[in-house]
């Protein structure tokens, strides 16, 4: 599928070299003046790049071959089940900095488009249930269980206990979820990672999470991530839309979805969750 290659990293690792500060600055809040030339997205200990054609998503600090090989594993596992997320072309490493080096994804996020009408926001909850929903029908037994995720999630100190005691039935019954009734699951899929070229393609990024297991819940942790990410407006109205293609999700499996949300995001957007449940 993909192996680990150490190739000559000297461009990459001078980019990030020079970058290195003001993403760790980025990171703590701090405004700061980018090249957008070469810079695409800061995340959560991650700097993505692009060079040309490829995107070079670059990992703050030293995450391990493992947590590395994993991500890529599964993004590589979604595009060969048909999934739209950039192909992987190579895992990297040199002097200590290891990068993923994906295709190229060009548009715009779903986020950007989001407005004050309501038909924006309507066009684009439909637009991610629809990509959801083509998603869930695929299956693989390559990709990993969610219950270590989901109980961890639970026992998050932030997390109150009244709301983790709500969701404790739901998740047993996710973990119990027979082989047969698991599909692919992106994991945190929300308007922040889904790309809308100039014809409307959709490609998802940001794969890292992805699992195997019970849709409904990866619809919920995608209503938990747009509530403190878009607002209560944008994810009721992506929660309505879902429902009306696909059965109710259960007040539970809602519960377990915010929790791994909750779990997923930073201290701001917790704190911002926590006011809205």
């Amino acid at each position: 599928m993909f192996a680990e290659g150490w190739f000559f990293f000297e461009k990459y690792a001078k980019i990030y070299g020079s970058e290195r500060s003001s993403a760790a600055s980025a990171e703590k809040g701090t405004v700061i003046r980018m090249n957008l030339d070469k810079i695409i997205a800061l995340g959560n200990g991650v700097t993505v790049f692009r060079d040309g054609e490829k995107s070079v998503k670059v990992f703050v600090g030293n995450p391990g071959a493992g947590n590395l090989l994993s991500e890529a594993m599964k993004q590589a596992v979604m595009y060969e089940s048909g999934i739209a997320v950039p192909r992987v072309r190579e895992v990297a490493c040199a002097d200590g900095v290891r990068a993923i080096v994906s295709d190229y994804a060009a548009g715009v996020t779903l986020g950007t488009l989001i407005g004050k009408s309501r038909t924006e926001v309507s066009d684009c909850a439909a637009q991610l249930v629809g990509f959801q929903r083509k998603m869930h029908e695929k299956s693989s037994a390559m990709l990993p269980d969610v219950a270590e995720r989901l109980y961890a999630a639970l026992r998050h100190p932030e997390l109150p206990q009244s709301f983790a005691a709500d969701a404790a039935g739901a998740a047993d019954m996710i973990a119990a979820l027979p082989y047969s009734m698991r599909r692919i699951c992106h994991g945190k899929l929300s308007p922040d990672n889904l790309i809308a070229d100039d014809c409307g393609k959709l490609t998802a990024t940001g794969c890292g999470d992805a699992f195997s297991g019970y849709p409904a819940l990866d619809a919920a942790i995608t209503y938990g991530r747009s509530l403190c990410l878009y607002g209560g407006t944008f994810a009721e109205e992506y929660l309505k839309v879902r429902c009306e293609t696909a059965d109710p999700i259960d007040d539970g499996v809602l519960k377990c979805g915010i929790a791994i949300a909750f779990a997923g995001v930073g201290s701001d957007n917790r704190k911002k969750l926590l006011g809205m449940i």
